[in-house]
């Protein structure tokens, strides 16, 4: 049996969709293909590739604020590997090794392929409910053995 975790994300008032994206996708982007799945994938790859500048800007800020210079040459890298870092709304590839972050509808679930270490649901946080069970189980074949499934939400939290 497959173990996943899920990890539910608030958004606050003050906190949008896609600077919270950006910022949870900065420490994972480097495990392999990342897969979104939105209302709109259009509307969020261009938001969320504007807020992903900004976080590279970030990290820019950084590397001109340290001083060691074997830290400057890892924040390069870093910045690098960021830099090209493809966004795509479409569904992944079944063979696609390197890291990118592909933007899929609801309706595309039933036609991805492969496994992910990543996955986001971000459907519930233009609403005001909590997230879809339905989606969550749909979601699950597609992660890897302890892969993350992310889910974001505007609503009350219910234990």
């Amino acid at each position: 049996m497959t173990r996943v975790f899920v990890e539910r994300r608030q958004l606050i008032k003050d906190l949008t969709l896609t600077w919270d994206l950006s910022h949870h996708l900065y420490t994972r982007y480097t495990y392999g293909v990342t897969v979104i799945v939105s209302d709109r994938p259009h509307v969020l790859l261009a938001a969320l590739r504007r807020q992903w500048l900004k976080v590279i800007m970030k990290v820019r800020n950084e590397y001109s604020r340290t001083l060691s210079t074997a830290r400057k040459l890892e924040i390069e890298d870093v910045v690098a590997a960021m830099e090209k870092l493809p966004f795509i709304a479409d569904l992944p590839p079944s063979s696609q090794a390197l890291p990118a972050v592909y933007i899929i509808s609801e309706n595309q679930i039933g036609e991805l392929s492969g496994q992910f270490r990543t996955i986001y649901a971000t459907s519930a946080a233009q609403k005001t409910d909590l997230p879809s069970p339905i989606i969550r189980e749909a979601l699950k074949p597609h992660l890897v053995h302890h892969g993350v499934l992310v889910e974001y939400f505007q609503g009350e939290v219910k234990r």
